[in-house]
């Protein structure tokens, strides 16, 4: 409950399973029951049960109060985090949501179900709330499924226990377990993915010249860069964005790499002397076409750009291209080394 921001949406459901049943009433089919004196009490118990647990921690009401002040005061956060960006119908994900979300409303119209009043706020609520974010399709999950489930159940016979097959049953179970074993993903393709989502062919390079220490780089990037470097090697920016809103740096990280006009001002502000960033960004572009920078590395998917009053080492020989790997750029044209 107190390492997720996300554990306040469990006092807004309770609140409103809360107040749908202080009276019964009905709005065509959607309907309400009244709650007995013992399960509302019940559900009162249970709310402050949960208050109290969410501030027991090191931090006190601090840490249970703060995705208000997230929401309050973080706005930087909300448009650097792509999951809450609103969600993109562009992508299949998008689409699939939207569709099923249609069809799912087309059924409601043509049946003669009844849904209670708690479970239509709740989605309600959460469809609203994955259209503005896309991370609260993780909200809008556990509450659609049931109601769709109970309409999807018209069309399906009862259970009826005399026709279970155990043998059946058995094979079935096998053949699901042999999937996921299966499908499960070898170290080859762990490897080829995080080539896809980390600088990991940059690294032999940044190890080789360890007196590029004040860089710049992605903040995807930015935890990995962390984890292989060690703490001698300090990034720009991690996913943590929580941190660098306080000291303003993250601000300062937006104008870089979304290229406003003070990003080189800034870059010389933080005297970075290297960036690590996408073989593609914009800001691979503004630094090639600066005289300042210098590229001294490049593969599919990342580059490295010095100060070209940076001293590199002497057995560093001009620009240093990895061709391996297949990364996020190898596919467009025009972006091989």
């Amino acid at each position: 409950v107190n390492t997720r921001g996300t554990f306040v949406l469990r006092f807004l459901i309770l609140g409103v399973y809360w107040a749908s049943g202080l009276r019964a009433c009905q709005y065509g089919r959607i309907y309400a029951t009244r709650w007995s004196g013992t399960q509302r009490r019940q559900l009162e118990l249970a709310f402050l049960l949960c208050l109290i647990a969410s501030i027991l921690t090191p931090y006190g009401t601090r840490l249970a109060a703060y995705p208000l002040k997230m929401f309050s005061s973080q706005h930087q956060i909300l448009q650097a985090v792509q999951e809450w960006q609103p969600l993109d119908l562009s992508q299949f994900y998008g689409k699939f949501f939207l569709a099923l979300l249609i069809l799912f409303w087309v059924g409601l119209a043509t049946s003669d179900l009844k849904y209670r009043l708690e479970d239509c706020l709740l989605l309600a609520f959460a469809t609203a709330e994955t259209f503005m974010h896309a991370r609260f399709m993780l909200l809008f999950v556990p509450v659609f499924a049931p109601m769709a489930a109970e309409m999807l159940a018209r069309w399906i016979p009862k259970y009826q226990p005399s026709k279970d097959h155990r043998g059946l049953n058995f094979a079935l179970m096998a053949l699901i377990a042999f999937g996921i074993i299966k499908s499960f993903p070898s170290s080859q393709q762990i490897s080829r993915q995080l080539e896809y989502e980390v600088p990991v062919r940059a690294l032999p390079f940044l190890q080789e010249h360890p007196k590029l220490t004040r860089m710049f780089n992605e903040a995807d990037w930015g935890s990995y860069l962390d984890f292989v470097l060690g703490p001698s090697r300090k990034v720009f920016v991690d996913g943590r964005y929580d941190i660098y809103e306080y000291s303003g740096v993250l601000s300062d990280y937006l104008s870089i790499i979304h290229v406003q006009p003070d990003a080189l001002f800034l870059l010389k502000k933080y005297r970075v002397d290297a960036c690590l960033i996408f073989r593609d960004s914009p800001l691979a572009t503004l630094l090639a076409a600066s005289p300042e920078w210098e590229r001294v590395y490049g593969d599919p998917e990342s580059v490295i750009f010095v100060r070209k009053s940076q001293a590199i080492p002497e057995n560093h020989a001009g620009i240093r291209d990895n061709p391996s790997g297949r990364g996020r750029s190898a596919t467009k044209p025009g972006l091989h080394p």
